[in-house]
């Protein structure tokens, strides 16, 4: 295991989303914005239903925390 914090998805009081780690942890997040807004972006018009999970994937997983929360991120519109 490496001592760099590792991605962690919560939930606060509010409810408010919390996602922390290091910057290449972290950088799991905004690729995943990233692509799925790139592809709202190539369509640009008509539905677009993709997604992108973001979860700890077992023992071997180097980015992400056991104990953060899946997240999927989604863009599907129009709804």
């Amino acid at each position: 295991m490496t001592d760099v914090p590792l991605l962690r998805v919560a939930v606060a009081d509010g409810p408010v989303l919390v996602i922390s780690g290091s910057a290449g942890a972290l950088a799991l997040v905004v690729d995943a914005l990233t692509g799925l807004a790139d592809v709202a972006e190539e369509v640009r018009s008509g539905p677009i239903h993709v997604h992108q999970h973001i979860e700890y994937l077992g023992d071997d997983d180097r980015w992400r925390a056991a104990d953060s929360f899946p997240l999927v991120i989604s863009s599907d519109w129009p709804e």
